[in-house]
């Protein structure tokens, strides 16, 4: 079995780059948007032509928005 949980978390909408981390803004279907780290150990895969972007975030990064 695995332990992959695989979420659409939204459209990225911006990308600060002005902090020591490059930061992606992402704007969720309903509720606030999130900061999400973009760091090389968190990209999986990732298409331009098809628009997408899969990360494996740590447990609990996303709480950090809260």
């Amino acid at each position: 079995s695995s332990d992959v949980c695989s979420s659409d978390l939204g459209t990225i909408v911006s990308v600060n780059t002005s902090t020591a981390n490059t930061l992606l803004i992402v704007e969720p279907e309903e509720g606030e948007e999130l900061l999400i780290p973009l760091h090389d150990d968190f990209l999986v895969d990732y298409s331009v032509k098809d628009r997408y972007l899969l990360l494996n975030l740590p447990e609990g990064i996303l709480e950090l928005n809260a």
